[in-house]
């Protein structure tokens, strides 16, 4: 029998091969019926194919291996978007000590969240071939605004409102190589990646703010990012002393070149009878900008692979952890403001669409990271 990952020795395998074929024969003439040749049994090995002797009689000259494999996978991620931009709202009454409310928010999202990848690949032979992979999460959060730190907020009955949302997907179209060093399998992999990134954030502070005082105000911010560029991976495998069980390590990186569009805008009505309202609003865009964004990731986990019995497919399930990074640089946007003083009711406010630092870029980012569930089958 032969173990897995060893190089091929031909030590006597003509001879032995031969030898076989005529007691093969021999026994054909000899006898009606002839024992049928059991289907060779096969690994799948982290997108490699390699033929497992097991299987094989003396009589069998070559083990084909499968040529198809796909499977999905559920993440279990953590996801952080930071926007690169800034909403800051104040409202203070004249008739009330200190600042009535102060909001400093607008950021990005933070929240725990699953999103699916597929993937579909062929083998061509036991070291070449293609896959395409698919990615795409979508995520929106609704919740208070964050208070500005160290601001004390007074009694009012003003109603607040912010919703967050956050968006990426990723397409790849990628060439496979398989390489065995000692006993380690290694994929490695090249190709094209089409992704977006965006995130956005929505204020809304609205009814009577404090008796005789009516608000009205929208804040928001924007960002996306559309691109295509190129992605590659290295993915090792190595068999650990568990049964089917195999040790993986992963990394991939992706450098893509695109467009972008950013955002801001502040409106507001503020009321304070008998004066007559104030009334305002602003918006600053830019548009279809050039702009770049690289992505790393790296994964490690455990990867059972299971032939199964009387079927012509084979199984594997994999558990993981996953870290993912995606990065933005985009021209900036700047901001648009809202403010005045009506009655005895001051408003400042200022929704920006990139906050820097560099003040001179718009540099959103995404993080991801936490557990990964992946199976699929070989054939």
């Amino acid at each position: 029998m032969l173990e897995k990952d060893a190089p091929m020795r031909t030590n006597g395998l003509v001879g032995n091969a031969g030898l076989a074929l005529l007691l093969c024969l021999l026994s054909s003439a000899a006898a009606q019926d002839v024992p049928p040749v059991p289907e060779p049994a096969t690994d799948y090995t982290s997108g490699a194919f390699e033929v497992a002797a097991e299987g094989c009689d003396e009589c069998c000259l070559c083990c084909q291996v499968p040529h198809w494999f796909g499977g999905v996978e559920a993440t279990f991620l953590k996801l952080i978007v930071d926007n690169d931009a800034l909403i800051t709202l104040s409202l203070d009454e004249a008739g009330t000590p200190g600042t009535d409310a102060s909001f400093r928010t607008g950021q990005g999202i933070s929240t725990f969240t699953t999103a699916p990848r597929i993937f579909l690949g062929r083998k061509f032979g036991d070291n070449w071939g293609v896959q395409a992979r698919y990615f795409e999460m979508n995520e929106q959060l609704e919740r208070r605004p964050t208070t500005t730190p160290g601001i004390v907020e007074q009694a009012n009955f003003g109603t607040y409102r912010e919703v967050d949302r956050a968006g990426l997907y990723a397409l790849d179209l990628e060439v496979l190589r398989t390489f065995r060093p000692g006993l380690w399998t290694v994929d490695g992999t090249l190709g094209a990646r089409h992704a977006e990134l965006s995130g956005a954030a929505d204020l809304s502070v609205y009814g009577v703010f404090t008796t005789g005082n009516f608000v009205n105000l929208q804040y928001g911010n924007f960002f996306k990012f559309d691109g295509t560029g190129v992605t590659g991976s290295l993915t090792g495998k190595r068999a650990i002393p568990w049964q089917y069980a195999n040790l993986y390590l992963g990394a991939r990186a992706s450098s893509l070149w695109g467009r972008s569009d950013s955002r801001a805008y502040a409106a507001g009505t503020v009321a304070s009878s008998p004066s007559a309202p104030l009334v305002g609003a602003a918006t600053v865009s830019r548009n279809d900008a050039l702009a770049t964004m690289t992505i790393g990731e790296i994964q490690v986990g455990i990867e059972w692979d299971i032939p199964l019995q009387n079927l012509p497919f084979n199984f594997f399930f994999k558990a993981g952890l996953e870290y993912q990074h995606w990065q933005v640089d985009a021209p900036p946007t700047g901001g648009a403001g809202f403010g005045g003083t009506i009655g005895t009711l001051t408003t400042n406010s200022f929704s920006s669409a990139a906050s820097g630092p560099p003040a001179n870029r718009l540099n959103p980012d995404a993080q991801l990271y936490g557990l990964v569930l992946s199976m699929g089958l070989t054939w």
